[in-house]
Parts: C-alpha cells; structure tokens; sequence
C-alpha cells in the first residue's frame, strides 16, 4: 500500500495511515496528537523546502521527505 500510495508509515508510532491523496505525487506533513495519537496529514507547502538546500550544501539530493510534528491536536488542547 505505500509503495502504491496509498497509504503511510508514521515514524514515530510505528504505524500506517491511509493517504489522503492516493495517486498524487506530493511532500506530506503529518501534525501527530501526543495525548491521543491521532494524526493529521496536509500538504507541505512546497516540495523544495529549506532540507533540499542544506542537502545540496553537503552534496546529498534528497529524494523523499517526510515533515512528523508531535503536539496536540484541537480536541486535546481544549482538555487542557
């Protein structure tokens, strides 16, 4: 299913959610609950953001990257 597509590997939990954007190239951004575990995916802004500049400082191209943000979603942060 990733290789597909169709869904993602969230590092930080060791887990997959379905892609929000089957079939679609793009650089997801995955903003995951810490209280609840829920994750969120959105679009990155930009498919060249800032990691690919400092990359090629070191002569490294990046392929692929994954933006994981750990914090609390809506609900959890109206419980605190």
């Amino acid at each position: 299913l990733v290789q597909n597509g169709f869904a993602h590997k969230i590092e930080q939990l060791n887990s997959f959610i379905g892609c929000m954007h089957p079939g679609k190239d793009h650089s997801p951004a995955f903003m995951i609950c810490r209280n609840c575990d829920s994750v969120s995916e959105e679009e990155a802004l930009t498919r060249n953001f800032s990691v690919s500049q400092i990359a090629s400082k070191a002569g490294f191209t990046v392929e692929k990257a994954v933006i994981e943000a750990r914090g609390l979603c809506h609900s959890c942060a109206d419980l605190a």
